[in-house]
């Protein structure tokens, strides 16, 4: 018997299995499939809501309100609105605004309330930080809005409602 035709086979052999091995395996500067990122967090939400006009009580003139909150410091939420009261309103120099909002922390349990306001040639809510804490907040906002600086028939609007991740 040959020897040498033994060892010469188990070493084609050796080198078969390797390279089955390898392939199999995949090769060893092969990256790994990256993990997916997760869905960005809203940086901001808005809400809108009505209530009557102030200065045309009658004939059903509304005012249309955008609500924005918006991610401000860590656990703290930016809030602020804006009102379209219509080419009507112009005649007048100034709306005074004020607002009650309620908010609630789901993921904390933690839950309070703040005051915004804003005076402006338009019905407006200043930006108002409000600290909630980190986790989703849903916000509960009532505006009250008049006309002129003597706050001439005020208004309640419907709730403004909507939900941030901070």
């Amino acid at each position: 018997m040959n020897t040498s035709t033994i060892s010469a086979r188990t070493a084609g052999v050796a080198v078969a299995l390797a390279a089955v091995a390898t392939c199999a395996i995949g090769s060893a500067g092969a990256a790994p499939t990256p993990a997916p990122k997760p869905k960005p967090k809203p940086a901001s939400v808005s809400a809108t809501c009505t209530s009557a006009n102030p200065m045309f009580v009658v004939g059903g003139q509304m005012l249309t309100w955008k609500v924005t909150a918006t991610v401000g410091a860590p656990g703290q939420i930016l809030v602020s609105a804006t009102g379209n009261a219509g080419a009507r309103d112009l005649v007048l120099s100034q709306f005074a605004s004020s607002a009650s909002l309620s908010w609630n922390n789901t993921t904390s349990g933690k839950f309070g309330s703040a005051k915004l306001n804003g005076v402006g040639p338009l019905p407006t809510l200043n930006k108002t930080p409000i600290t909630t804490g980190k986790g989703a907040v849903t916000f509960n906002l009532v505006i009250k809005a008049g006309a002129g600086s003597e706050w001439i028939g005020t208004q309640t609007s419907t709730p403004c409602v909507g939900t941030i991740t901070v």
